[in-house]
């Protein structure tokens, strides 16, 4: 299949645990750049795409908002920038040093501690894609945007994915072990059943109307 170049828009969740919030060097810590999969369309990213393109990460500006009109980023509307990128499991991830004195930082900071979701990183990149996956992309922005595409939301909770998602099913396996012990011990506690007594057995010459003279 021929391979076909496009400009895409990736965005994935900034919510982390308050403890990655470093406000005192003005870093969020460990924040998912790009995630696997894109729920808007379907397309994944590739092993060797997040690979490849890892690096470049490194020292990318992280601006508020996207620009579709492909302009650079102005001075106000950037809020800081891609520091230690690297690969993990659910894609790619690094720090985050932001402008502490920037007008937005208080509002995103509080998204992020709180936990509520509402703000994600989006990256904006030339990408080749081949039956239906990116094979390739060079990434040239970071936008900070509301919602996300390849991750709804996603906390840094020192699991393998870290997702909210892994946490809310942990969380929900634990509560069914727990129901199905209590049902193990109500049944126990049950009185055993009595044996239906078996039906009398007559003789095959027996007549109903002789039995009750």
């Amino acid at each position: 299949m021929d391979e076909t170049e496009v400009e895409r828009f990736e965005q994935v969740s900034l919510a982390v645990e308050a403890k990655n919030i470093d406000r005192e060097a003005g870093i969020l810590r460990d924040v998912l750049i790009v995630g696997r999969k894109s729920r808007t369309d379907g397309v994944e990213y590739s092993d060797d795409a997040h690979n490849d393109a890892c690096s470049r990460f490194e020292q990318l500006a992280v601006g508020i908002d996207h620009d579709f009109s492909g302009k650079p980023l102005k001075v106000a509307d950037t809020w800081g920038v891609v520091k230690s990128p690297r690969r993990a499991e659910d894609g790619v991830r690094g720090d985050l040093a932001y402008i502490k004195s920037h007008v937005r930082t208080e509002q995103i900071l509080e998204d992020a501690s709180r936990g509520i979701g509402l703000f994600s990183l989006s990256m904006v990149a030339k990408c080749v894609e081949k039956a239906g996956k990116v094979i390739r992309y060079i990434p040239s922005r970071v936008d900070l945007v509301t919602r996300g595409a390849t991750t709804r939301t996603l906390f840094n909770q020192g699991g393998a994915n870290g997702t909210v998602l892994n946490a809310e099913f942990e969380a929900l396996k634990t509560r069914v072990e727990q129901l199905d012990a209590r049902l193990k011990i109500k049944e126990s506690m049950q009185p055993a059943a009595q044996p239906t007594p078996a039906a009398p057995v007559f003789p095959a010459e027996f007549k109903a109307k002789e039995f009750w003279k």
